[in-house]
């Protein structure tokens, strides 16, 4: 591990921002716009190796008022082939990827990439960018912080990593995910302990009933088979019920996000399959206990 020279390494703290009030293909009625700047563009995108989707890169361009522009940042501009147009007073060579600069949370922001060679010295208050094996993290700040020092003495440095940065981001995001999960365990557990409550209770009251049925020559399985189709039918309506109201309640939730993930239509019928299952045990169970009773002794009781 080496490093030559401090200020060889990227500074990302001096990013800005453009308003931009001219561009190619502007209307009458679009007001100007704003784009997040980063001076560094093309080291910025080969130290984190952001795809290039058209175009080419800084590093093959002469002109110092060639630029690249995100997936966002064309759309802001309505511009369908970015490719060569003006933004400015500056041309677009390139369009790059979508990706987020700051919290993953927040919406990827219309993006500009300058060149790097007018940059100038690092400032040390400025963040650097350090791209290094993650089992070597320990010796890897200790190294950097001995570099700055022998540098500039009484600098202090806070060295994080972009896991911990992000970890920092989602911290609310991880309490709530795991205050979700008790939440939807504790009321999977209430709904089958309901379930199970409801079919061992109705068995209960209809011991009498299946009785009766045994004695006029039903069978167990006879029993069994009418107790399902009950208990499946409002099983059937339970869902047509709860599940668009439950897809609109997640559906709204949602929105608040960037980035969003669909509901896969197997996730509804598992639900349904493992509820129809769980159904079918506790009928099982509760009308294969009432049948082997004695059909006298239970009349004679009720």
């Amino acid at each position: 591990m080496s490093v030559k020279r401090l200020y060889s390494l990227l500074p990302l703290g001096n990013t800005g921002a453009v308003l931009v009030n001219s561009w190619d293909g502007r209307t009458d009625d679009a007001g100007p716009v704003t784009l997040a700047a980063i001076p560094e563009g093309q080291e910025f995108m080969d130290f984190y190796g952001i795809r290039l989707l058209a175009g080419t890169t800084l590093t093959a361009q002469a002109d110092s008022l060639a630029v690249l522009i995100n997936e966002t940042a064309a759309q802001r501009l309505d511009m369908a082939d970015p490719v060569g147009k003006k933004v400015g007073q500056w041309t677009v060579v390139g369009v790059v990827r979508d990706f987020h600069v700051s919290a993953p949370t927040v919406p990827v922001e219309p993006t500009i990439f300058f060149g790097s060679r007018d940059r100038g010295p690092v400032d040390l208050g400025q963040d650097i960018l350090v791209r290094f094996d993650e089992s070597d993290t320990d010796r890897l700040k200790h190294f950097i912080d001995s570099l700055a020092q022998s540098e500039e003495p009484g600098v202090f440095l806070k060295i994080t990593t972009v896991r911990e940065a992000y970890e920092e981001y989602l911290r609310s995001e991880r309490t709530l995910q795991r205050l979700l999960t008790v939440v939807a365990v504790a009321c999977v557990l209430i709904t089958l302990i309901g379930v199970f409550a409801h079919v061992s209770l109705v068995c209960e009251q209809r011991r009498k009933e299946i009785a009766i049925r045994k004695v006029n020559g039903a069978t167990a399985t006879g029993i069994f088979r009418s107790f399902l189709k009950e208990y499946f039918a409002l099983l059937v309506v339970a869902c047509i019920i709860a599940f668009p109201l439950g897809s609109v309640a997640m559906q709204s939730w949602v929105e608040r996000y960037v980035e969003r993930m669909t509901w896969p239509w197997w996730l509804y019928a598992a639900i349904l399959v493992g509820l129809a299952l769980f159904v079918v045990l506790c009928i099982g169970r509760s009308v294969w206990r009432a049948a082997r009773e004695n059909p006298a002794e239970v009349i004679k009781s009720e």
